[in-house]
């Protein structure tokens, strides 16, 4: 199963997925009720973190409370290091931050958390480690390998029995999810079709057949790319070529090792024999990753940065500390490092006084939540240049009364230290400094 979904590594790597596939009893923290156990089990064949109720291994069993799409993974951290753990002290308290684990998560700007304590450090930094090791090698898996896996979730969500089959119900359900017209008798047809042992039920293997049977539709490609197909049905390295050069005017297929070493970098290796698409997988080399409009080159910094700072558009955060609406939502420290991550350059910090001297950050004279100065900056200066090691710009609205700018300027100086920057780079510049000099 590692070979077919690309995940590899070291002997000890596959240890470590081995154990988690096993799965770990761990405490779980929430913002909005008290810590519970649970089981946690990583699923390697759809790269799927699932939790069951209680911490013994027969509740894998039972259906999974919660999942998580490694995909939806933004960051992992060490230690007691989320809301979760602050909203239950005294529980916190009694657990040690080095067996415990926070997973943020999702595709909203405000992330989820699943805030873990496991038994030990040692099962701990299984999981951190294991968990790294997918997300850094899920960027590389290939387009094929991901329709699997996606195909596989799929048809696990429709499987609410565990019995590893689908019948015609559940089928029709898929459909209708999938907004794929279809009639009853054109449903059972393709169906029967699949099902040719006539048991009434199909597996895996005949839902892949089912679904390519009904979203990749011949009638979507047939006659449009007859011309580049080898007898009508594959379509070899030369065809594929000429496909490139006509349709996609893409200079680059002039070179036909290019176009070899494309169809190679789709399936994931070079395949045993002739190397062609068949019609199914020129389809979906259309619709990956592979073949996308956006230049591979523009991928990293290929601009001049030597330019004064002022002659750049900078990606910039309003209200950066705020998770919703400017009135009642809540501030929170989490929205700095989700900025920073996404590249932001400049943020901004509204800072009013706080309590006994200490400044605070929160949207002035609205219900919106207060959070300390100081953790933000020490939120900042955590995240800043993880995503860009070009500077960041602190936008500050400051409504502090003059001792509490002290105790911000004090703190800027004591947490920053040395990359903030509190004197000209060159005192007889006629111009700002440039994103290069500012590194």
């Amino acid at each position: 199963m590692a070979g077919e979904l690309g995940i590899g590594g070291s002997d000890e790597i596959q240890r470590i997925l081995a154990q988690m596939e096993n799965g770990s009893g761990m405490s779980r923290f929430y913002s909005r009720r008290r810590p519970e156990k649970k089981l946690i089990v990583f699923r390697r064949d759809t790269l799927e973190i699932v939790w069951y109720a209680g911490a013994r291994r027969g509740a894998v069993g039972m259906a999974p409370e919660g999942t998580i799409d490694m995909r939806e993974i933004r960051e992992v951290r060490k230690g007691k290091n989320s809301r979760d753990f602050e909203r239950h002290p005294v529980e916190a308290e009694r657990c040690d931050p080095d067996s415990s684990l926070v997973i943020l998560y999702g595709n909203e700007f405000r992330l989820k958390t699943l805030s873990l304590v496991a038994l030990g450090r040692a099962d701990r930094d299984v999981w951190y480690r294991g968990i790294m090791h997918i997300i850094i090698n899920q960027r590389i898996f290939t387009y094929p390998l991901m329709m699997n896996r996606w195909l596989l979730k799929e048809f696990r969500l429709l499987d609410r029995h565990g019995a590893n089959t689908l019948g015609l119900t559940e089928v029709k359900k898929y459909l209708q999810r999938a907004q794929c017209k279809c009639g009853t008798n054109r449903a059972r047809t393709v169906f029967n079709e699949v099902d040719r042992a006539r048991a009434g039920y199909i597996n895996f293997d005949g839902f892949q057949e089912l679904y390519r049977t009904f979203l990749n539709a011949r009638g979507i490609t047939e006659g449009r790319f007859d011309l580049y197909l080898k007898d009508g049905q594959n379509m070899t390295v030369q065809g594929f070529q000429s496909f490139l050069q006509n349709e996609q005017a893409d200079v680059r297929a002039h070179d036909i090792g290019f176009c070899e070493d494309l169809m190679v970098s789709f399936f994931g290796g070079r395949p045993a024999g002739e190397l062609f698409f068949t019609l199914e997988w020129f389809v979906d080399f259309l619709f990956s990753k592979h073949n996308s409009l956006f230049n591979p080159d523009h991928g990293r910094i290929f601009q001049d940065m030597t330019r004064p700072m002022s002659q750049y558009w900078i990606a910039s955060s309003h209200n950066t500390y705020l998770t919703g609406d400017q009135f009642q939502s809540e501030s929170s420290c989490e929205a700095y490092a989700r900025c920073l991550r996404s590249g932001c350059r400049c943020i901004e910090l509204d800072t009013w006084d706080g309590p006994e001297g200490n400044p605070i950050i929160f949207h002035g004279r609205t219900l919106t939540t207060k959070i300390k100065f100081r953790e933000v900056l020490k939120t900042i200066k955590e995240h800043a240049f993880i995503s860009s090691v070009y500077p960041v710009i602190l936008s500050i609205e400051d409504h502090c009364s003059l001792p509490q700018q002290k105790v911000m300027a004090r703190e800027f100086k004591e947490i920053f230290g040395d990359t903030l920057l509190t004197q000209p780079i060159d005192v007889n510049a006629q111009m700002l400094p440039s994103p290069t000099e500012l590194k």
